[in-house]
């Protein structure tokens, strides 16, 4: 619950949450367990993604919020990716981060699988993840979803929402495509003071 809500921090916090961590601290849930185990370091692989990942990370501006976007290529699968996107969110000045992993099979192959993992804040208040992967057979909450895809498979286009005119799909593209989803449907015009207030000001 800790995890899922950010702590109820995440705007997709409900007071059924907080019943629901009532409930199991009446029953005896140690907290002390919490404290200890709740928010893990990171690896040393993790450490190393999320190195990479600042030096890669693109940022762009929409309509007053700031979206992130980044390619990392892994030599194997690393457990707990959703980790490293959240700690980019948090640390960076982004609203809005989509991770995107790029490794091999266990054939050891060309890099040929992918897997997505969307983060957002409380200011991104129309990103919606869930709705943006499931396409690519993903899901999650609106502010934390993710999704798989094997890159050696034949896809049609309109599946994942992208150009049909594209004839491969890479991760370059699933990315590039993504990110003008969420800037073309997701984030609309932010209010700004200048919309809100009179001028000149009357004292």
């Amino acid at each position: 619950i800790h995890s899922d809500t950010g702590s109820f921090t995440f705007e997709s916090s409900t007071s059924r949450d907080v019943r629901a961590l009532a409930w199991l601290m009446d029953q005896g849930a140690s907290q002390k367990a919490i404290s200890d185990y709740g928010h893990k370091s990171l690896n040393s692989e993790q450490q190393k993604v999320i190195s990479e990942a600042y030096t890669k990370l693109r940022k762009v501006n929409h309509n007053g919020i700031t979206i992130g976007s980044v390619l990392v290529d892994c030599d194997s699968y690393i457990r707990g990716m959703a980790v490293v996107a959240q700690n980019i969110l948090e640390v960076s000045d982004c609203d809005v981060v989509l991770l995107a992993v790029r490794y091999p099979n266990r054939r050891k192959k060309a890099p040929n699988s992918l897997v997505l993992i969307g983060r957002a804040n409380a200011r991104a208040q129309n990103i919606n993840f869930s709705k943006l992967l499931e396409p690519f057979g993903g899901g999650g909450h609106p502010k934390a979803s993710s999704a798989s895809i094997r890159l050696d498979h034949k896809h049609e286009m309109k599946n994942f929402g992208l150009d049909e005119k594209i004839e491969n799909v890479t991760a370059e593209v699933i990315v590039d495509s993504l990110i003008c989803r969420i800037k073309d449907e997701q984030i609309g015009k932010q209010d700004r003071a200048i919309d809100i207030v009179t001028a000149p000001v009357l004292t």
